[in-house]
């Protein structure tokens, strides 16, 4: 009994010691770094935010904290990880969001908005052919800092899919607001719901189109909206 409360009055005063070297500022943030995907230093907005935790005792701040601070001040961050190392630095590593697709209002129009896997819309962008296009004209009016609808991401994943499985012919088109078009370049119009899971869909449309080809009867559209895809 008496080892027991020795070993527990040993374990507070080393606990206690710990805080107080801590609170006496050996402890405490000196050196804060932050870059975004190794390569490239934060912003001047987030190294301010960052800069709050100068001084404080390593001991009691939590990396999640950091985290969670940083996923809420910059809306182009996909994950973030904080690291406090002892005795007083402070290391915050962003992974970026990535464009998967761009939204354009018109099949003339050049510019585009970049939008990524979860709907956020990343920055403006010229047609460099680098990523598949959608049309949806109401991209135009929709706030920059709000994720495009639900419908508009399946559309956006839809279009991305398509454009690494199948050589397309033109922009997808969103028709509305349950469906979407693509063209393949061999000259089929392809009809998509915006409802239904854009892979299950797509894994269908390679089978309707390998069962077509060795059919070799001409298509000029595949409906994929029904359960049972529509050949005409």
């Amino acid at each position: 009994m008496r080892k027991k409360a020795m070993y527990f009055l040993l374990g507070l005063v080393i606990v206690g010691g710990i805080y107080l070297v801590g609170w006496a500022g050996i402890f405490s943030v000196k050196q804060i770094s932050c870059r975004v995907d190794q390569e490239v230093e934060c912003s001047v907005e987030l190294k301010a935010e960052l800069n709050k935790y100068l001084n404080k005792n390593l001991l009691t701040i939590r990396s999640s904290q950091i985290e969670n601070r940083v996923m809420l001040t910059e809306r182009l961050a996909r994950s973030v990880k904080a690291g406090l190392t002892l005795p007083d630095s402070l290391k915050v590593n962003i992974i970026s969001r990535r464009a998967i697709a761009e939204i354009t209002t018109a099949e003339s129009v050049s510019e585009a908005m970049e939008v990524d896997k979860d709907g956020v819309i990343l920055e403006k962008d010229e047609n460099t052919g680098e990523l598949p296009r959608l049309v949806w004209p109401e991209i135009s009016q929709w706030p920059i800092e709000k994720p495009i609808p639900e419908n508009i991401v399946r559309a956006v994943v839809i279009s991305s899919l398509a454009g690494e499985r199948f050589q397309l012919g033109s922009i997808a088109r969103v028709e509305s607001e349950s469906s979407m078009a693509i063209m393949l370049k061999s000259g089929e119009k392809i009809r998509l719901s915006l409802t239904g899971d854009p892979v299950e869909q797509l894994a269908k449309l390679q089978v309707v189109l390998n069962q077509v080809k060795i059919e070799s009867k001409p298509v000029t559209e595949i409906d994929m909206r029904f359960e049972n895809p529509v050949v005409r």
